[in-house]
């Protein structure tokens, strides 16, 4: 299907009239919808990239900076428990840059998502430790804000997890 999509849209066609083309053809509208709006022009260069480059980095550095918090002596905790903090963080930021390297909408949409929960925990724990929270929190909001900024850039017709509709029900999908 997205062979399709991206096939009629090279031939000029806009995404309304693909939608309207591949309608009959689909049982569901709305993945179709979401199809179409999540096809993209792959850009090799320019800011999208720079700025993914950029969130990438930074992803990476949220992690070490939450393997850091969870080994350091500010926080009495079991070593299993170290441990098992660890892996997770570990695994969920593979499965994060994964997605964000790809840029895929998923990807910016979980891990939007994942930064609004970290920002949270940091938000929390800020009357037991203010500093370290308040570095966590700045390096969570700095993420979300980029991550959101990229998602709007690059997807323009989604909203937060889906595509956008008009006042009468439409997609938005120009």
């Amino acid at each position: 299907m997205r062979e399709t999509i991206e096939k009629l849209l090279d031939q000029g066609y806009s995404r309304n009239a693909v939608f309207e083309q591949l309608r009959g053809q689909v049982g569901n509208e709305l993945r179709l919808a979401n199809r179409i709006a999540t096809v993209r022009v792959q850009c090799e260069t320019g800011v999208p990239v720079t700025l993914n480059r950029i969130l990438l980095c930074l992803s990476i550095i949220q992690a070490l900076f939450a393997v850091w918090v969870l080994q350091s002596v500010w926080i009495p905790l079991d070593q299993v428990i170290v441990l098992l903090g660890i892996f997770v963080v570990s695994v969920l930021t593979v499965l994060y840059l994964i997605g964000l390297a790809r840029m895929a909408f998923i990807g910016y949409t979980a891990f939007l998502f994942f930064c609004f929960t970290v920002a949270a925990n940091y938000m929390y724990a800020f009357q037991f430790f203010p500093v370290i929270s308040l570095m966590g929190l700045l390096l969570a909001l700095m993420n979300g804000a980029l991550t959101y900024y990229l998602k709007v850039l690059i997807y323009p017709h989604m909203g937060m997890l889906d595509v956008r509709k008009d006042g009468r029900g439409r997609y938005i999908l120009e």
